[in-house]
């Protein structure tokens, strides 16, 4: 009996050898089911991110593309205000000339005015001079002929 006994023995030995594999089986199954699961949240994540990180980039390309063209278009603009400034200086001068050219001509008329207020006063004088001088030779003449005033006149 002892045999049977023995296979008895044995058998039990090999269940519970089995039950034991089986246990940790059941426990690297369990193991790996936690790792493949935070695997998985972790390519989600991973994917999340990058899918974040994808639109922020479009939009940050985006962005960029809408500033450079603003900054081109302000060049531009520079370019075109500098022509223009450059245009206004040369107006600019020309005016100045076209104001010295004026200063110089109210100058010159302004002496040419005064030149003939003085002319204007000096023919003045000489007229009055010869009225004078008409004056007493009416006299004289009135002297002369008995007459008191001078019959031209």
């Amino acid at each position: 009996m002892t045999s049977v006994q023995e296979n008895k023995n044995e058998l039990e030995a090999a269940v519970r050898y089995c039950e034991s594999a089986i246990s940790r089986a059941n426990a690297t199954i369990e193991s790996m089911e936690f790792r493949q699961e935070m695997a998985r949240k972790s390519w989600h994540e991973q994917t999340g991110r990058e899918e974040s990180l994808t639109k922020k980039l479009a939009f940050m390309t985006e962005e960029y593309d809408r500033m450079k063209g603003y900054a081109d278009r302000l060049l531009d603009e520079q370019g075109t205000m500098e022509a223009e400034l450059e245009e206004r200086i040369s107006e600019v001068a020309d005016l100045k000339v076209q104001l010295d050219e004026l200063s110089k001509a109210y100058k010159d008329s302004t002496h040419e005015k005064v030149t003939m207020k003085k002319a204007w006063r000096e023919q003045r004088e000489l007229v009055a001079l010869r009225d004078d001088q008409i004056a007493m030779l009416e006299r004289r003449l009135a002297k002369y002929t008995g007459e008191k005033t001078y019959p031209f006149k």
